[in-house]
C-alpha cells in the first residue's frame, strides 16, 4: 500500500497548474494500455492521458477535506 487516494475525472476537467503530461516520465505495465504519469521531482502520480479518465491522487490537491469524501472501492484489477 502506498496511501494514495484517486479520484477521476474526464481529462476535459483536468488541468495541469504547471507543466504538460508530456513532461512527466510515463510507464506502463501489463497490457501497456493504461498510462501512470509522474513528476520526476515530487513522485506525485497521475494515472490515465489524452481520452482517458484521469486518475489524481487527491491527497495532492490543495483545500480537500478528506473526512467529508464519499469512498466508493473501485477494482483496478478489472481494466488489465
Amino acid at each position: 500500500m502506498n496511501g494514495l487516494l484517486f479520484i477521476y475525472v474526464t481529462d476535459g476537467s483536468f488541468a495541469l497548474t504547471t507543466g504538460t503530461l508530456d513532461e512527466l516520465t510515463k510507464y506502463t505495465f501489463n497490457t501497456k494500455s493504461y498510462f501512470h504519469h509522474f513528476c520526476p521531482t515530487c513522485g506525485t502520480e497521475i494515472i490515465g492521458g489524452a481520452g482517458q479518465r484521469i486518475g489524481i491522487n487527491v491527497r495532492t490537491v490543495d483545500g480537500i477535506d478528506l473526512a467529508k469524501l464519499k469512498l466508493d472501492w473501485y477494482d483496478g484489477k478489472t481494466l488489465l
